[in-house]
């Protein structure tokens, strides 16, 4: 009896799940489904076109494994040797590793190995099983970190007893701007000897108040940005669930959406590209057709294979240019922001853009291409040298600058009333900062943010130096809608990249000078 083999297909599918899961806070579920589809099918073929090449259906299953291992987790394998040395060569050297890794796997399917297996039946009913293990494994995994998208909806009774229970119906439109590790005027100063106070002189030469000991009270976007959006520390995160998909659903159904949308306010949202931030179900979402994430899955899965040595090298181009991707994004974010005034009021209005923090894609002048592998990463994760991250940050510094200014002006002059305006930083820059370590961080850099406002005249109120993120919008209700929401005090939080919920207080660290490099 011919025993079935079906493994080939499982284990094909299993990459896809681990790494969608690993970035499950990046990737919108609906792009694990092509992949799912078309991956096993090739695998499949590749097993048929095998067992009639070698006419043993044992062995074809064995080769097709052999190769899916191959070409699916060399990326793998590039993160687990980076800094292994054999004499004075790098282990993860392409140059190195690439001829060894294909020889390892030509002689385990070769004949010589193959006429050494007394049960290959074995082999195979250990293969099959081992199979549906991992895959129904990986399918849990990703089932228990998608929930939480969909059903973290954080409400704070106390919080909404303090607001009234309904406003003038000429409430002023309200934008919250996100700009994406955005310093503080001192930190640029020492650490970036970059002077930014031309700018801030054109902001409150607007109209703005601009906090100049302001800070965040997380180090990371996802966490910051829910922090800010329901005006309360993260004490209601599942430290159970490692991932950042809970965040989503804090982020997309916020206290302060529910409670303007209880006002009678659009919700109308951008997208950013980084998922996290994507109000999708907003009453409006402006999003380019045409533009993808800033992660894909289908790139991911193309940089871990085979073939990245001919991505890393320009020989190959990943399926979205990825700089182009993002660069097109934030020239029709800032675009389309100038005529969102137009939209009937009131509405907030909510933008992520994902500059000035790396990588470094613009120049004061427009759009570069940089010479780099594409990376939304930051700090030592980075992998940049400190004149590197300087002059870029600099650079793409400028830029925000001056799309800022424009988008300012326009806003301001087809506003039928003056709105409130929020531009503000999810953290501090990453020159000096160590995803992995506390003890090796700058907190003084990474917690210091910018935070302007601009208030209507008859609104107007002296703005706290020193006001933290999660403040703001208690500031705003107070002002706008005369609530009386107390104030938290102000509290900073590292957490590594690996364990985003396990806080260490931070907070008598950020104040400490730090060395520029």
């Amino acid at each position: 009896m011919r025993k079935t083999i079906f493994y080939p297909v499982l284990f094909a599918i299993n990459p896809i799940l681990l790494l969608f899961s690993a970035n499950v806070s990046d990737i919108p579920l609906s792009e694990i489904f092509p992949s799912i589809a078309i991956t096993p099918l090739i695998c499949g073929g590749l097993y048929w076109l095998l067992t009639g090449l070698v006419k043993n259906n044992h062995r074809a299953g064995l080769i097709t494994l052999l190769i899916e291992i191959w070409f699916f987790h060399y990326g793998t394998l590039l993160q687990v040797l980076p800094s292994l040395k054999v004499g004075a060569t790098a282990i993860s050297s392409h140059w190195f590793l690439l001829p060894v890794w294909s020889f390892l796997f030509t002689l385990l399917g070769s004949s010589w190995i193959w006429k050494r297996v007394r049960r290959p039946d074995v082999i195979t009913n250990f293969l099959n099983i081992l199979s549906v293990v991992l895959v129904m494994f990986s399918a849990g995994k990703v089932v228990l970190d998608v929930i939480p998208r969909y059903t973290q909806r954080p409400i704070n009774n106390e919080l909404l007893r303090d607001l009234p229970e309904s406003i003038p119906p000429s409430s002023p439109d309200i934008y919250f701007i996100i700009v994406d590790g955005y310093a503080r005027q001192d930190v640029l100063a020492e650490l970036y000897q970059f002077d930014n106070q031309p700018f801030i002189n054109e902001l409150e030469r607007r109209g703005f108040q601009v906090a100049s000991r302001s800070k965040s009270n997380y180090m990371q976007t996802a966490l910051s940005v829910a922090s800010t959006l329901n005006m309360d520390y993260l004490n209601n995160i599942n430290p159970a669930l490692p991932d950042r998909g809970q965040l989503i659903g804090q982020i997309s159904h916020s206290q302060v959406r529910t409670i303007l949308e209880g006002y009678g306010y659009q919700i109308i949202a951008f997208s950013s590209g980084y998922l996290p931030t994507e109000i999708s179900d907003a009453d409006l979402f402006l999003a380019p057709s045409t533009i993808s994430h800033n992660y894909d899955l289908e790139s991911l899965l193309a940089v871990n294979t085979i073939a990245r040595p001919l991505f890393e090298t320009g020989w190959l181009e990943l399926p979205i240019s990825k700089y182009r991707t993002t660069q097109e994004r934030i020239h029709l974010t800032f675009q389309t922001l100038t005529s969102t005034p137009i939209i009937a009021s009131p509405k907030f209005v909510f933008t992520h853009l994902l500059i000035p923090h790396p990588p470094f894609i613009f120049a004061e002048g427009g759009p570069i291409t940089p010479d780099e592998f594409y990376i939304l990463a930051d700090g030592e994760r980075l992998g940049a040298s400190a004149e590197a991250y300087q002059k870029g940050y600099n650079a793409q510094l400028q830029y925000t600058n001056n799309r800022i200014l424009s988008t300012v002006d326009a806003i301001l002059a087809s506003s039928d009333q003056p709105p409130i305006i929020i531009i503000q930083a999810d953290h501090g820059p990453g020159l000096l900062l160590n995803t992995g370590s506390a003890a090796d961080t700058c907190h003084y850099e990474r917690f210091s943010i910018l935070s302007a406002i601009y208030l209507p005249a008859s609104q107007y109120r002296d703005i706290p130096e020193d006001l933290t993120a999660v403040n703001v919008f208690r500031l705003i209700f107070n002002i706008s809608y005369e609530a009386t929401l107390e104030y938290l005090p102000d509290r900073q939080y590292y957490s590594t990249w690996n364990h985003p919920y396990q806080f260490i207080d931070v907070s008598d660290l950020t104040d400490n000078p730090c060395i520029a490099p």
